[in-house]
């Protein structure tokens, strides 16, 4: 199978426009096709994209308003992740279905898009007969970073290049309901139905037998009159993804899609940093008393106070905007800045734990002090300031507007974060801590960090803010918030300052330090294979 590496190389001196269909399920990849989604608005334009469109006409076939929104367009591209193929792909009125068979009837170009973790497409008997002629379509693997903006470059590339061939004929298509432009670019993606549906590659011009088929269902533009999605700020690109709500029992009851402006850091050796715009705003910090009233019926009244009574008082703080990183700094990302110049200290290129390897897993076993040289060095290398972020600036970034134990709800399950999920036995002391939270489930003890990103984010579009590793943050350690900042800086005054303060949880802890009011503490020079972190800059950066 040749790589995505053989696309044309040549680069027109403008962008060549043309009608793009993107085809996507929502139940496997609507965070990475947003992603996809907001570069390729950089590259052909908004006006010529049409995502989502959440409604087909009343008493319409939809079956041939597919058909018609597919006929209008140029190439399909059907993203393909690891949950694309499902049951519904063998109903003839699936949605995804639909648009890979209405694209390969005309002869539309299909290019699969396969995602991090997909190879190539599935085999042919695990396809219905009118899908299998994807099997020998070409198509391009879009991966997460570092390789992100480079497999984007490549999939853009031969885009372009297919758009400066000779018009080819194709088969014209009924009259539509909605008027689109000439040039654009479709997703699919329905309210009514999730849609499953691959596409079929480039011919030619896009390499890599991979299949094109998509989760998420097909949408069509709005029936007329259209409406614009809302305009964005001109200033940063922004990402989609989704966003989970779990009922007391742990049961997804919501899901919702929204976005994030982000700007990306060269850390140089093709390794990228995303850093994501945190909104200012005033939440409560701390626990609440339901949640108080909750851990001592967990664990009894002495061990609450022992383990989490530093959690109060519960008190306001108002914080400026900032900037995050989306995931817990890589291993990759951080052999990237191990390699600039030294600030105060060296750093180890490869300190994770032997059995933790893994350049998209989350860096660990680095101290409180490691962690300050990495952010000296990026400040140095970017010429902006990176740092630790202070608890409060932690907290709020995580709860994204949220005021229950969890980003998600009143519990957690192993299904959307990495923390022990079975009953742990405190050595020594005959105590036994449950793995589950509140009415929430048990779940698995994976023993291992896993890579980032592979958990839905919270509201803000951070990723493994609960559990994973623990994550280091700037303060001095207080026994309580009495007498706390309440503008969002660090506490650096008083307290002890031989112990620093980390949050989130990690793969080895139980549910109630993944909490977003929980508080860790250990020396700065400590490192264990549980404790990584994420940088933060302040005051937020402009592109530039």
């Amino acid at each position: 199978m040749s790589g995505p590496e053989s696309l044309p190389s040549s680069t027109p001196e403008t962008t060549p426009t043309g009608s793009i269909f993107i085809s996507y399920r929502r139940s496997d990849s609507i965070a990475e096709t947003g992603r996809i989604y907001d570069r390729l608005v950089l590259e052909f334009g908004r006006d010529n994209i049409f995502k989502d469109v959440d409604s087909i006409p009343f008493g319409v076939d939809f079956a041939q308003h597919i058909d018609q929104e597919v006929g209008r367009c140029q190439v399909l591209l059907a993203v393909i992740g690891k949950a694309w193929l499902t049951p519904r792909l063998q109903n003839p009125d699936d949605f995804v279905r639909l648009e890979i068979e209405s694209a390969l009837k005309r002869g539309i170009p299909v290019v699969p898009v396969f995602l991090e973790g997909v190879t190539g497409p599935p085999a042919r008997d695990q396809l219905p007969e009118s899908l299998q002629p994807l099997i020998r379509r070409n198509g391009t693997q879009v991966g997460h970073d570092p390789r992100f903006h480079a497999d984007m470059g490549r999939l853009v590339k031969g885009l372009r290049d297919y758009f400066r061939q000779p018009s080819r004929p194709i088969e014209p298509s009924p009259p539509v309901t909605s008027p689109v432009g000439n040039s654009q670019i479709v997703l699919g993606g329905n309210a009514s139905q999730v849609n499953d549906s691959t596409d079929p590659v480039f011919a030619g011009s896009m390499t890599g037998n991979t299949l094109n088929t998509n989760d998420s269902g097909t949408t069509t533009p709005a029936p007329t009159p259209p409406q614009p999605p809302p305009k964005p700020d001109p200033t940063y690109p922004r990402f989609s993804f989704e966003v989970v709500t779990v009922n007391p029992q742990g049961q997804i009851i919501n899901r919702r899609e929204a976005r994030a402006a982000y700007q990306t850091v060269d850390l140089g050796q093709g390794v990228t940093l995303e850093m994501v715009l945190v909104p200012g705003g005033t939440f409560q910090m701390g626990q609440t008393k339901a949640e108080q009233a909750e851990l001592i019926r967990q664990i009894g009244e002495k061990d609450y106070y022992r383990l989490f009574a530093k959690e109060l008082p519960l008190h306001p703080v108002t914080l400026p905007a900032f900037w995050m990183g989306r995931y817990p700094v890589t291993q990759a990302q951080w052999r990237a800045v191990t390699t600039l110049p030294r600030v105060k200290q060296d750093l180890d290129p490869e300190p994770a734990y032997f059995n933790f390897k893994g350049e998209q897993r989350p860096v660990e076993q680095v101290s409180w002090e490691d962690a300050m040289e990495f952010c000296a060095r990026l400040s140095a290398h970017s010429g902006q300031t990176y740092t630790l972020p202070s608890e409060t600036q932690w907290e709020y970034a995580c709860r994204a507007g949220t005021t229950t134990p969890f980003y998600f709800g009143e519990t957690i399950t192993t299904d959307l974060a990495n923390y022990r999920g079975t009953d742990w036995d405190e050595q020594g002391k005959g105590k036994t801590y449950p793995g589950f939270y509140g009415q929430g489930p048990r779940g698995e003890f994976r023993d291992m960090t896993t890579s980032v990103g592979n958990f839905p984010p919270n509201g803000f579009g951070l990723y493994d803010m609960h559990g994973n590793v623990w994550e280091w943050c700037l303060d001095h350690w207080h026994g309580n918030y009495k007498g706390a900042p309440v503008d969002g800086s660090a506490w650096m005054t008083e307290g002890n300052s031989d112990l620093r303060m980390f949050r989130g949880g990690s793969w080895y802890f139980d549910p109630r330090g993944c909490r977003s009011a929980f508080r860790g503490l250990n020396g700065p020079d400590y490192r264990g294979n549980g404790n990584g972190f994420r940088v933060v800059s302040v005051p937020p950066r402009t592109l530039g």
